[in-house]
């Protein structure tokens, strides 16, 4: 049988080979809200992959009310926020492998946040990766926008600051009222910035703003970096996204990093390392933009991100 691994999954699997301890027989809790709409998905090829590459692992999934039932887990892997809320009430020295959830939620948790023990997987495109990838588009671009509201200006300058290393100006605007929306993507355009970069905002972006933002951008031939794989189908030129599959090869690394001990574990809080790209080519074609395949980009991405020391928490 053929296994689907990622380059790096494989390497840390082979670890087994000389250190097996890595898989001697433990228990591992995965906990989820049964109703999450990529939840149960994701905990069965979770567990389906962990049990077919690491056997001797004893696998446990339990809901998110019934955290109570979770017998001896040596790690505890939360799908979504119910489940990390769920975990965040109780009392336990259990290392975490949080997923499925959005960054602002795990900054919302009391305890969890601060445990060193504890991980956290962002699969968003993170704001520099979108950078990025604009750069790699349009390579004489020097201005990028982004329209944020106020809980997000706390991130502006790390972004700020890890994209001018990147040759790209970021200039931004915060959205007071969602009825300002217009406004705020005029006075960014005003600004002369060559494209905007979507986020995973749903009060900026939704299916009632979309269309508006794009037609606006269009008008004055600017572009929209999207923030996951639906932008395309709506009318981004480009996105970066992460597969489930992807999230659950990132998932398991993770927990094989905790296997070996908790200092094994590189970042606590981290964007998914393995991720993809799409590009609309009709778009691209319509603003005269000549685009390289999806795999150059991916590859080019994943080069710079690794000479800039990582992504850090640019969201």
């Amino acid at each position: 049988m053929s296994l689907n691994l990622s380059p790096v999954l494989k390497r840390f699997i082979l670890l087994g080979c000389f250190f097996p301890w890595l898989l001697a027989a433990q228990n591992i809790a995965i906990v989820s809200n049964p109703l999450h709409p990529q939840g149960k998905q994701f905990a069965e090829e979770l567990s389906s992959k962990l049990k077919s590459q690491l056997p001797a692992l004893n696998i446990q999934r339990v809901t998110f009310d019934s955290t109570d039932k979770i017998n001896d887990a040596a790690i505890i892997v939360s799908i979504g926020q119910d489940a990390l809320s769920a975990l965040d009430k109780k009392s336990n020295s259990t290392p975490v492998v949080a997923t499925l959830l959005e960054p602002i939620m795990f900054e919302n948790t009391e305890h969890l946040k601060l445990g060193p023990k504890n991980i956290a997987i962002f699969h968003q495109s993170p704001w520099l990766r979108q950078a990025i990838l604009f750069k790699e588009i349009f390579p004489i671009g020097k201005s990028l926008g982004i329209l944020i509201d106020k809980s997000e200006l706390d991130l502006m300058p790390d972004l700020v600051a890890k994209s001018a290393k990147i040759g790209v100006l970021i200039e931004y605007e915060v959205v007071e009222e969602v009825e300002n929306l217009s406004k705020s993507l005029l006075n960014l355009i005003d600004k002369k910035v060559d494209a905007v970069i979507a986020t995973e905002n749903s009060s900026i972006y939704n299916r009632s703003t979309i269309k508006g933002i794009l037609l606006t951008l269009y008008r004055h031939n600017k572009f929209l970096i999207g923030a996951n794989q639906k932008f395309i189908k709506a009318g981004s030129v480009a996105s970066c996204y992460t597969t489930l599959a992807q999230l659950v090869d990132e998932t398991m690394l993770a927990i094989i990093e905790q296997l070996k001990g908790p200092d094994n574990a590189d970042l606590k809080l981290r964007p998914t390392r393995s991720f993809s790209v799409s590009v609309n080519r009709d778009v691209a074609r319509s603003l005269n933009i000549i685009l390289k395949s999806e795999q150059d980009y991916t590859d080019a991405i994943r080069v710079i991100e690794i000479n800039l020391g990582g992504l850090g928490e640019v969201y």
